[in-house]
């Protein structure tokens, strides 16, 4: 794990130690510069296979090579290639990358099991190519300004490179303040991009021209012709493997365990390779809702790991928000981001790698916005558009907005969080219209199976845009490696087959993983209703971070091209009087304001300059 830095152009190793410096938090075992073909080439290394000096940048033939990620079938892939006679030097993961690159060009990256962000110099072809992996679990962020190509791990390299003021991207903030995060390449600041996963980017490094494509689709198919406990076994064993090949490290490993099937089947498995396997979880004194300590201490105990506990207070989330902007080099509607911070920084102490449950809800049918939604396409089905019309005029304001949705193909309106509706964005940002962005899948799949084709879009953009997004910024921060074991591509291919009955049946989601946590977890576990990693906001916001919600509309309310005032100062009147809950829509607010703050971000509306 590491973090990568390159931008073309003479070469400057003052310049580039300056920006290695902005991201030593990725990895301090190793600083590595290199030059040629006119790129500067940057790597912190975070060592966890192969803890050798000098390794990077990898070479082979006319290639080299810097990544931040790991590979997990690497053994598999070296015994392939061994026998078209290439002789490995190391036990580097990251070695098989060149050969199988030169082998199969493009499509060696979708051979390749794992997560990475790569950048490969092709001298002989006069080429950069950038990859990002298939879920996306590793950020890769890029330039294309002033006749220089830059990318980086994280935006504030770019930042800095670009020597100019940051500005934001204002035609992309209501699709933040909609989805969360942004949908696709672009970011909330302008000249600056992402690359999407499962998707490569070529550099023509004669004139800078680029090509980019996506290199991987998950496989939608045919669902497999097996019974229930077939599927189950099938499951049970892919887990199985995939946790055992993100086990393989040469430094302590660990998992964050909340308690939820996910996490602790996850243990499970680790627990069963690794004895007195090192867990964590966060607890919320005083808050019963919030707070998971029970069930997480009930799997810690069943299977004997050693566990730590992290409080998580108001003072302490204080602390973590008033420099959140610094930390989260994009902003991100994820409230989790402050325990993820907390467990993090306790798990560093011991641990140098970490497990983590990313993906499960999206490939298995976990979020109960699923069944939420179908029920409203039977709706649909069965009372027809003139009953809408006719009733639309006496129902109240507030729910007019659902029989607008009744109306409409769920492939327009479906959001993964839905934090602030179009109507609410008209009047939060009355002057930027709001064009909704559609992740993969098409309509087509909306149509013939609106279940897997919510989960797709969820994969594509809320994990792989903002889950994977959060556990990266903020494992990498404490110098850890999270690792994603339901995110294994079989796994992925798997569940995407699987026939809904199986991951909603009756008042269980995912039913089938459910089943396979029954064989091994206690039933309180293995049936548990699914809870969020929740965080109390509700409640500080009218005490300890009241203060900071105050002065967050205030300073927002300056942006008057930009902002509706007396919607804002709405919105939190109503939340404090308890009147309405603003929860997530005021923590937008927060994230966003206190990024603007901390990255001197210009804003910027007919003319006018603010910031």
């Amino acid at each position: 794990m590491c973090g990568i830095i390159g931008f073309t152009g003479p070469q400057n190793p003052n310049q580039l130690k300056q920006l290695q410096r902005l991201i030593l938090h990725r990895g301090k075992d190793e600083i590595t510069q290199h030059y040629q073909l006119n790129v500067n080439l940057g790597m912190n290394r975070l060592a966890i296979n192969d803890l050798s000096a000098g390794l990077y940048p990898l070479k082979y033939k006319h290639y080299s090579l810097i990544y931040n990620g790991e590979i997990y079938n690497q053994k598999l892939l070296k015994k392939e290639l061994k026998e078209n006679v290439i002789n490995f030097k190391t036990t580097c993961d990251g070695e098989v990358i060149l050969p199988l690159f030169d082998k199969l060009g493009i499509k060696a990256f979708a051979k390749l099991e794992g997560m990475f962000a790569l950048a490969i110099v092709d001298q002989k072809n006069k080429k950069l190519i950038l990859a990002r992996d298939k879920s996306g679990q590793k950020p890769l962020y890029y330039s294309n300004n002033k006749n220089v190509f830059s990318f980086s791990s994280e935006i504030k390299v770019l930042q800095k490179l670009l020597k100019t003021n940051s500005q934001l991207n204002l035609s992309k903030l209501p699709t933040y303040f909609r989805e969360g995060s942004l949908v696709g390449q672009q970011t909330l600041l302008k000249n600056i991009n992402k690359l999407v996963p499962a998707s490569f980017l070529e550099v023509n490094l004669k004139d800078l021209s680029i090509a980019k494509n996506k290199y991987w689709h998950p496989r939608i198919h045919k669902p497999p012709q097996l019974n229930e406990k077939k599927l189950t076994d099938k499951l049970d064993e892919l887990l199985f493997d995939s946790v055992s090949k993100r086990l393989l490290s040469d430094v302590p490993i660990g998992s964050f365990l909340s308690g939820g099937v996910d996490s602790s089947l996850i243990t499970y498995y680790a627990a069963q390779k690794n004895k007195q396997f090192k867990t964590y979880s966060v607890v919320f004194p005083k808050y019963s809702k919030d707070d998971e300590s029970f069930f997480s201490t009930t799997v810690a105990q069943k299977l004997n790991t050693n566990h730590s506990q992290i409080e998580c207070t108001a003072h302490k989330a204080l602390t973590i928000i008033n420099k959140i902007g610094s930390l989260i080099d994009e902003p991100i509607i994820d409230p989790a981001v402050i325990p993820t911070y907390l467990i993090s920084q306790r798990a560093r102490k011991d641990i140098k790698v970490v497990l983590s449950g990313e993906g499960a809800d999206e490939l298995f049918g976990g979020y109960y916005r699923y069944p939420k939604h179908l029920t409203g396409l039977w709706i649909q089905k069965y009372f027809p558009q003139p009953f809408w019309e006719a009733i639309k005029p006496i129902v109240p304001k507030r729910i007019s907005y659902k029989i607008n949705k009744a109306l409409t193909p769920l492939a327009n309106y479906y959001s993964s969080q839905d934090v602030w509706t179009p109507q609410e964005l008209k009047q939060l940002l009355p002057n930027i219209n709001y064009q909704p962005q559609h992740c993969p899948p098409s309509q087509n799949l909306f149509q013939k199976n609106p279940f897997l084709a919510m989960q797709v879009r969820d994969y594509h953009h809320y994990l792989g845009e903002q889950l994977l997004m959060k556990i990266d910024k903020f494992t990498m921060l404490h110098n850890l490696e999270a690792r994603a074991p339901f995110l294994d591509t079989k796994l992925i291919n798997f569940a995407f087959s699987l026939p809904n009955k199986y991951k909603i049946k009756g008042i269980n989601n995912k039913y089938l993983l459910r089943q396979v946590a029954a064989r091994h977890l206690p039933p309180q576990i293995a049936w548990r209703p699914k809870k969020g990693f929740t965080v109390p906001l509700d409640d500080w916001y009218h005490h300890e971070l009241k203060p900071l919600v105050k002065e967050t509309i205030l300073s927002l309310s300056h942006l008057k091209n930009i902002f509706n005032h007396y919607y804002l100062k709405q919105i939190v009147d109503e939340h404090l009087s308890h009147k309405r809950n603003h929860r997530d829509k005021i923590w937008s607010l927060i994230v966003l304001n206190q990024w603007l703050q901390s990255n001197d971000i210009q804003v910027q509306m007919n003319g006018n300059k603010k910031r």
